[in-house]
């Protein structure tokens, strides 16, 4: 039995399925890459993966030893490319049946989530290593309603049941970084080949682990998870007036009533531009290939087209247009709220978030670096690592990237056999539910009618919860049908796990197993 790949996102990430042969596995040289040798670290026992059909990439991985999660098997290293960029990733096996358990890719930018939300470790304050993360029960869940138990003592880990591999991307995040002189790489099309090419490479050399002994043959992609998204910016962008002037969504206003008319007189303008990113865009992107079916009807293995990572052009003048859309959406439709000094990810709270630091503060520690194998400065690798950059961000944003649209790739996805699960926290500004839940009921695709009609009905973290029915006990609504899915986390904002780490552990578990959001009560079903 091959064991299913699920991809987790906070953002909208598109990684494809293809035709793999097993990757070669050998000693560690420096000088076998292209003839340029490679970073020195802080370890010598890496072993180096290489695909026939992927010359271009290769991953250094070796096993850490006593961090996170001593239990269980991990795997740390980086994704070499030819054209010198270096990613680094953190796997740690399932607790349960790593064989037979799912494979989750989490792709966020950074991992911090590892430690702060879902990962099976959680950071403790400076000073003190992560602790271990537990798992969780109905028990523990009903004494923590009841406060009758500690928040420290309830489960946040997804790797109770999953095999989980957080992959710092893009560059410039986390221990990621590009060699000295590098253009980067600040697309999403042009990071999603890296990212391919990665899980290319690691599930194939690690097939025996994955319940595949005798060669994988492609990579078994079954559902992907988006948190938050930002996936189709024009209705996002629509949803910001709702979101901090009116009350619809649950909060607010935030926004005073002058500064939220203008909102309203710059939103057509802001989506006209969108609007003309998109007619450049997507003309220029060829839509995957679609899916074969065998003779019962039943799709096959899901196959893309080359060109469907990136458009056919190198025109710089494409990237303008986008460009100038996202720089007057943000200037007429986020600015007044950031004004207001909320937190961006969660209306509810102001300042950051204080994990953040202690997070970096472990990672940055010489005798963590060391055991993890991490690149370091002055052998071409990491200063630091660095868990949030705003300089990546505003490379992404410089070519236009957040206003290009990544529906269509949801649209395909959906169609072509891969479920899909949308969650939003209820309180997040930047990526609200208003705007995730308005863009899912537009995406035209074969069952779009079906969804559409369905209302929104509320989910339980359990199924006691759930048979008891008490709206004070429910973890949020949800929408699904067929293969597309979209569910709300009350008293949360964008970072969900963290915010409600029993009900996203509770929807993570019935995702993966059932391809269900949660419990319902029998009168909602």
């Amino acid at each position: 039995m091959l064991a299913p790949a699920l991809l987790a996102a906070s953002l909208a990430a598109l990684v494809p399925l293809a035709l793999a042969v097993p990757a070669a596995q050998h000693p560690f040289t420096s000088s076998s890459f292209h003839a340029s040798a490679l970073p020195l670290s802080t370890k010598d026992d890496y072993s180096v993966l290489t695909h026939p059909f992927i010359p271009s990439h290769r991953v250094r991985t070796r096993e850490p030893q006593g961090l996170c999660d001593p239990k269980v098997r991990q795997r740390s290293g980086y994704l070499d490319t030819a054209e010198g960029h270096h990613f680094y990733f953190w796997s740690f096996e399932s607790r349960n049946d790593p064989a037979n358990d799912p494979v989750i890719l989490w792709l966020e930018g950074s991992w911090l989530e590892l430690t702060r939300e879902l990962g099976p470790c959680k950071i403790q304050q400076i000073g003190k290593d992560p602790a271990w993360n537990p798992y969780s029960s109905v028990v523990h869940y009903l004494l923590l309603k009841l406060s009758l138990l500690a928040d420290s003592h309830v489960a946040r880990s997804w790797t109770n049941n999953a095999t989980l591999i957080f992959l710092d991307q893009p560059m410039g995040v986390g221990y990621s970084y590009a060699d000295k002189g590098d253009n980067g790489v600040w697309t999403t099309e042009a990071a999603a080949k890296d990212v391919y090419a990665f899980l290319q490479i690691f599930f194939t050399a690690f097939a025996d682990e994955f319940g595949n002994s005798n060669g994988m043959r492609h990579i078994n992609l079954v559902s992907a998870l988006i948190g938050n998204g930002f996936t189709n910016p024009k209705i996002q962008y629509a949803s910001y007036y709702p979101t901090v002037c009116t009350n619809t969504t649950g909060y607010g206003p935030f926004v005073d009533e002058e500064h939220c008319a203008k909102m309203q007189k710059a939103l057509p303008r802001c989506q006209a531009l969108i609007q003309m990113c998109y007619g450049v865009y997507l003309s220029l992107t060829t839509r995957p290939l679609s899916r074969p079916r065998n003779e019962l009807g039943a799709p096959k293995r899901l196959t893309f087209s080359a060109s469907c990572f990136e458009p056919r052009t190198d025109n710089p003048s494409d990237s303008t247009i986008c460009l100038a859309g996202n720089q007057y959406c943000e200037a007429t439709q986020t600015e007044y709220y950031y004004e207001t000094g909320r937190n961006p990810y969660d209306n509810q709270k102001f300042g950051d978030y204080v994990e953040e630091k202690q997070i970096a503060h472990w990672l940055n520690l010489d005798r963590v670096r060391h055991e993890l194998g991490v690149d370091l400065e002055p052998h071409g690798g990491v200063k630091r690592f660095i868990g949030c950059s705003d300089q990546v961000g505003f490379r992404f944003s410089s070519t236009g990237d957040q206003s290009k649209p990544s529906y269509p790739h949801v649209a395909h996805m959906v169609d072509n056999g891969i479920a899909t699960l949308f969650y939003s926290g209820k309180a997040d500004f930047i990526c609200n539910w208003h705007g995730n839940q308005a863009w899912t009921l537009a995406l035209e695709w074969s069952n779009a009618s079906s969804f559409r009609q369905e209302p929104l009905r509320p989910w339980y973290a359990s199924e006691e919860l759930a048979q008891v029915g008490n709206s004070s006990m429910q973890a949020g609504e949800y929408r699904q049908s067929g293969n597309l899915a979209f569910a709300i986390v009350d008293e949360s904002g964008h970072f969900v796990p963290y915010d409600r780490p029993v009900e996203s552990l509770a929807m993570f578990n019935r995702w993966i197993q059932q391809r269900k959001v949660g419990y319902y009560s029998k009168k909602d079903e």
